[in-house]
């Protein structure tokens, strides 16, 4: 039995790894490492990273990239392994984003998910996410038509 990762808050020197994650689960449309160097040098943004037990950053199986803001915060992006999926990792990383924001006074989370993300929308779901609105052609997919995205809400425990 394959013991789950740990999680912990990443800094900027793991931006290589969490893009080569998010190109794992994006293919064209991932994020690159500056994008992410640019999101982690902002305020109120953190990297929470899932990698197995003594591993370095290229042993780093999962992220989730969370920013908050007053009351409110935000998950930007969430990435898999592919081979590393159904472990329950997402969902562990989902938890611990909301927990990280709650106690920066966060009371509410929001997101957006692709409507033909069905996986990731029943993660969502079983988070306790609610859908509050959609956003017509909000991704932009290379060498495809645009996607809907739904808007997502959960409310944090006061």
């Amino acid at each position: 039995m394959t013991r789950a990762p740990a999680i912990e808050v990443a800094g900027l020197s793991i931006c290589g790894r969490l893009a080569s994650l998010h190109r794992a689960s994006f293919g064209l449309d991932a994020w690159d490492e500056d994008a992410f160097a640019r999101l982690l040098e902002g305020p109120c943004t953190a990297a929470l990273i899932a990698r197995d037990d003594g591993a370095q950053a290229a042993g780093a199986c999962g992220f989730v990239l969370v920013r908050a803001t007053l009351d409110e915060a935000e998950i930007l992006t969430l990435s898999v392994l592919p081979e590393r999926r159904r472990e329950g990792i997402a969902s562990r990383l989902v938890g611990e984003a909301a927990r990280l924001v709650a106690t920066s006074g966060a009371r509410v989370v929001f997101l957006e998910v692709a409507v033909d993300n069905t996986a990731a929308r029943e993660l969502y779901r079983a988070a306790g996410f609610n859908q509050v609105g959609v956003r017509r052609g909000y991704y932009e997919r290379r060498g495809r038509a645009p996607c809907d995205a739904l808007l997502l809400r959960l409310d944090l425990d006061p």
